[in-house]
């Protein structure tokens, strides 16, 4: 009877498919400076693909446990954080923060799967659905630390896949947490070192707590997702400039003609600012300068009748013979210019 049990036991442990071991909610790839977190997405909606076929089918969602997966790096000179490749502003800079895509995997990933996709760098290009991210984050000191505390929430989640249904769903789930993570900065060894260097020394998820939020909510920045595009904040003016810049430089590259309309609308452009120009300063002129332009004009109209005046009485005096300097006849001129009359073309 033992000897029964001893081998059933082990006839079905050889039998039993081996479990594969799931991956950490943390997975370092470098002490200090690179990690990937596995962030739970609860009550997500789970986009797959099914490919069993050989051929990609259209996307569907179903109901299960899901993560996001975020690859948190950190350089060696300056503590500013980047999540999936996009680098994370200082909060209380006004620099535009980034757009960041996450992809989604299912939470009981194995360690083996997951450390494919890290040596292989495929954790962009897995073949799973990648969403957009609305997120909030802050960055603070620790009292009576070298030290600073690092909080990243994901508030929302946006797919256009599929099409005809996009993806939106806001993590509003009770049991939902977030990532937190300590820098400590480095000590001064050498005078090569960087003084503004730092290192991660933590990093763990933890729940959302009020107060956690309101510690960090006078340095806190939140993105939504929706209202930014890779131009900016939509409806501003900073994106209107950003995309029609990149409208028109995609227009002149599409050839020669494009060229040629834009040539000729900066030629129109030109005279129409000419012509606002000109008709522009008589339309705004104020009264003073209207009134000083119409004295002028009339001193102009009475020089010019004084001075028609003067000639024709001169004229008239002349030809009575009671001016001073009447006109000579041309035999005078040709007495006084001894034969030679100068401008008649005669001569005696």
């Amino acid at each position: 009877m033992l000897w029964r049990t001893v081998f059933l036991s082990t006839a079905l442990s050889l039998c039993s498919p081996s479990v594969a071991r799931v991956a950490p909610m943390i997975t370092w790839v470098e002490d200090g400076y690179n990690l990937i977190a596995k962030l739970p997405c609860v009550s997500c909606p789970f986009l797959y693909q099914d490919t069993s076929k050989g051929e990609d089918q259209r996307w569907s969602k179903k109901t299960a446990a899901n993560s996001l997966l975020l690859n948190i790096s950190l350089p060696y000179t300056t503590p500013t954080l980047s999540i999936n490749q996009s680098p994370l502003p200082p909060p209380a800079s006004t620099t535009k923060l980034p757009l960041i895509h996450a992809p989604q995997v299912y939470h009981d990933i194995s360690q083996a799967d997951l450390t494919s996709l890290i040596s292989s760098n495929q954790l962009d290009t897995s073949g799973s659905a990648s969403f957009g991210l609305s997120y909030a984050y802050s960055i603070r000191h620790i009292p009576g630390k070298p030290a600073l505390l690092f909080q990243f929430d994901v508030l929302e989640i946006l797919s256009d896949v599929p099409p005809e249904a996009p993806v939106r769903f806001k993590l509003q789930a009770s049991s939902q947490q977030m990532l937190q993570i300590v820098l400590l900065r480095k000590p001064l060894l050498s005078a090569a070192d960087p003084d503004d260097a730092y290192e991660i020394v933590r990093a763990e998820l933890v729940p959302r707590t009020e107060a956690a939020k309101t510690a960090a909510a006078q340095q806190r920045r939140t993105m939504v997702y929706s209202d930014w595009d890779s131009f900016g904040r939509k409806g501003t003016a900073a994106h209107f400039a950003s995309s029609f810049g990149d409208w028109l430089v995609g227009y002149l590259d599409s050839g020669v003609w494009g060229l040629v309309v834009f040539v000729l609308g900066v030629m129109a452009v030109f005279v129409v600012v000419c012509v606002a120009c000109m008709f522009g300063c008589e339309v705004c002129s104020d009264d003073y300068e209207r009134a000083q332009n119409g004295k002028v004009r009339e001193g102009r109209k009475r020089r010019g009748r004084g001075r028609a005046a003067d000639v024709e009485s001169g004229w008239r005096e002349r030809t009575r013979g009671k001016g001073k300097g009447r006109f000579k006849t041309p035999e005078e001129l040709g007495l006084l210019g001894r034969g030679r009359v100068v401008g008649v073309g005669k001569s005696d």
